[in-house]
């Protein structure tokens, strides 16, 4: 039998207050952190009015070559729905401002649009999107102010019909020399190498929390909470906790396994693989009589969600259970015992 040592309380758990909400609302709408569209800038600037870019930036800004945009294979509106990048910019020292913007390329509505958020820290914004600096490997995570993002909603929370919705999102700025970063979504492929500008301006303080910056164990390595991922140059492994997806002894998935399954779902629908191996693992507590029916009934219940969310045809998937039997670590800690409760997801890249 197996016995789960109690989690410790998020560091990213909402704190939210009404009087800072509104607050950081006035900060994105008054203070130019809320960056018009390049439609809304160009209606700014008529025949002979004052234009604030000079020649030479102008030309900069058109070296960039943003937006770059990509259309999504994990969602139900596949191509119809698209991503573009439209900047990503200083602000100040400590802060970069992405802007992005999404395209409903369909006749209706997308109404409560929330596939780019991070259920921990926003709303109907881009707080599941992230930047990954390349050269020093390291993935940096939304700012936060009281846990929340600092992200403008989208407008009545849906893209509408045949337009193409603009909003922002902060991010803790790298170190100065580093000219372009990767942006990470939950619904695309990511887009490499998109480079830094200067804003126009600069912000005033959000009050932000300790910025998040994750060090990446291995450049093609993410350890977050609830997974890891590995990556060869063939394959792609993902170790989802057992103790996230599922009760003690229950094979049951339980709703924080979702937003994990939703990533692996995502990765496999923009992979080549037409196979993919699930396989259960227990620690040594108890015996195999009882963990190696349970490592499969979980690889099963693993098996049963992501054949309902991954988008693609032609996926097949191979189910194991395995006990106790391979271990990534000793079992002599509870630590040590958490890490060989898994249940591991490979699949060509």
């Amino acid at each position: 039998m197996e016995h789960t040592p109690a989690l410790p309380t998020s560091p990213r758990a909402r704190l939210k207050a009404a009087a800072s909400a509104g607050a950081l609302l006035l900060l994105l709408t008054g203070c130019g952190l809320v960056g018009n569209t390049p439609e809304e800038e160009a209606d700014d600037t008529g025949d002979g009015g004052d234009t604030t870019s000079s020649a030479e930036g102008a030309a900069a800004q058109e070296a960039v070559e943003l937006p770059v945009g990509s259309t999504t294979t994990s969602t139900a509106w596949g191509p119809d729905l698209e991503v573009e990048i439209r900047a990503l910019e200083r602000v100040g020292s400590d802060a970069l401002r992405l802007t992005v913007g999404v395209g409903n390329h369909t006749t209706d509505d997308i109404r409560h649009f929330k596939n780019l958020r991070d259920n921990d820290l926003g709303g109907y914004d881009l707080s599941g999107l992230t930047l990954l600096d390349v050269t020093t490997d390291r993935q940096y995570l939304p700012l936060t102010v009281g846990g929340d993002c600092v992200c403008e909603e989208f407008p009545d929370r849906r893209i509408r019909a045949g337009v193409v919705e603009s909003t922002t999102v902060l991010f803790p700025a790298p170190p100065e020399g580093v000219e372009t970063m990767a942006v990470l979504t939950p619904i695309t492929a990511p887009f490499h190498g998109v480079p830094l500008t200067d804003a126009d301006e600069e912000i005033p303080d959000p009050g932000a929390d300790a910025p998040v910056i994750l060090d990446l164990t291995h450049p093609t390595d993410t350890v977050v909470a609830d997974y890891q991922r590995h990556e060869t140059d063939g394959e792609v492994t993902y170790e989802l906790a057992a103790d996230v997806l599922f009760e003690t002894d229950s094979a049951e998935l339980g709703d924080a396994a979702a937003q994990s399954l939703e990533r692996v779902a995502a990765e496999i629908d923009i992979s080549s693989a037409d196979r993919v191996s699930i396989d259960g693992h227990t620690d040594d507590t108890g015996d195999d009589s009882v963990n190696v029916p349970l490592s499969r009934e979980r690889a099963e219940a693993v098996e049963t969600a992501l054949n309902d969310l991954v988008d693609r045809s032609g996926v097949t998937y191979d189910v194991d259970g395995h006990g106790s039997a391979d271990p990534v670590t000793d079992n002599d800690t509870d630590e040590g015992r958490a890490q060989n409760r898994r249940v591991t997801v490979t699949f060509a890249k």
